[in-house]
């Protein structure tokens, strides 16, 4: 009787702590909530290294950070489809200041991320979104 409660509270542990740890995995790769063309960010599995936006996006889509931070940095790196960042790639830089929304092609360059499969980081406070999302 004594290892069935001692299982039983090994159990109960284990259904707390699990669910905190994926949510705080999560939480790394996106600690504030981001949209793109009006689609949110999702994390689609508990290991996953970025969120994704699920369908492909405009080179002028809109993108939106939910966050108290009045400095958002973003930082756009053409990748392939797995997200990895192509070698020697420069990325396209997106200031937002005063303000949480702004069109990806508003880079300090000017240029616009070019159709394909691209991963942004986004900086906010001290925290980064990690995005997976492709340009039509």
């Amino acid at each position: 009787m004594k290892l069935m409660r001692l299982m039983l509270a090994a159990l109960v542990v284990v259904a707390l702590v699990v669910p905190a740890a994926v949510l705080a995995a999560g939480a790394d790769i996106l600690p504030f909530p981001v949209t793109l063309g009006g689609q949110k960010a999702v994390i689609e599995k508990p290991d996953a290294v970025f969120a994704r936006i699920a369908q492909p996006v405009a080179a002028s889509a809109e993108l939106a950070v939910d966050t108290k931070e009045n400095m958002i940095i973003v930082n756009i790196f053409d990748c392939d489809a797995n997200g990895n960042a192509k070698q020697g790639a420069q990325p396209l830089v997106v200031l937002m200041q005063g303000t949480k929304k702004s069109p990806i092609n508003k880079t300090m360059d000017g240029k616009a991320p070019a159709p394909g499969h691209h991963v942004m980081n986004i900086v906010a406070g001290g925290a980064t979104a990690r995005v997976f999302f492709t340009v039509k």
